[in-house]
């Protein structure tokens, strides 16, 4: 592979969540983020294509649901997700957590 493909820089932490679509439903651990998708770790991956809708736990208390699409899967290891839909409620949320963790990464 060659170049970077991501639009947006992404916040480099583990967050906890699920993942659920078509092929079905597991828990998962979100490597990193951004404002246009994740990238999940997992054994089992929905198919490329696939709408899923991944959950993302910031912090007790604080989870947002995000749908997407399935852009890529690594076999065994995890998928790439390109968030889809996102009204302007749900974009400015998820751009707040990015934000407040995006300010933690840097502290670590």
């Amino acid at each position: 592979m060659t170049g970077e493909r991501r639009k947006q820089p992404r916040v480099p932490k583990r967050f906890e969540g699920t993942w659920r679509g078509a092929s079905g439903a597991m828990r998962c651990t979100v490597g990193d983020i951004s404002l246009t998708g994740c990238y999940v770790h997992g054994l089992a991956a929905p198919a490329r294509g696939e709408n899923t809708i991944v959950t993302i736990t910031f912090r007790p208390n604080a989870s947002i649901e995000l749908p997407g699409k399935v852009v890529y899967t690594d076999a065994g290891m995890g998928f790439a997700v390109q968030f889809q839909d996102l009204d302007e409620a749900l974009a400015k949320r998820l751009s707040v957590m990015i934000e407040q963790n995006k300010a933690e990464a840097a502290v670590v």
